[in-house]
């Protein structure tokens, strides 16, 4: 069985328009192991803020209540 090459570019030419409509509808699939990273360390870095702000309440509150 041999395939023309209208065939082939047909083939090729459907099998491109489907992974520009999936990258269209999803933009972000390229890129989504990346986003999920940087969404963890902001996650990280977000709630080490919220500790280090409590903990420093904490102390001026202690720091004050002491004198």
């Amino acid at each position: 069985m041999l395939i023309s090459s209208v065939q082939l570019l047909t083939g090729v030419v459907v099998l491109l328009d489907g992974f520009s409509r999936a990258a269209a509808s999803n933009p972000q699939g390229v890129y989504a192991k990346y986003f999920r990273r940087m969404e963890k360390v902001k996650k990280a870095h977000d709630a080490s803020l919220r500790t280090l702000q409590a903990r420093s309440a904490n102390r001026a509150g202690s720091h004050y209540a002491m004198q």
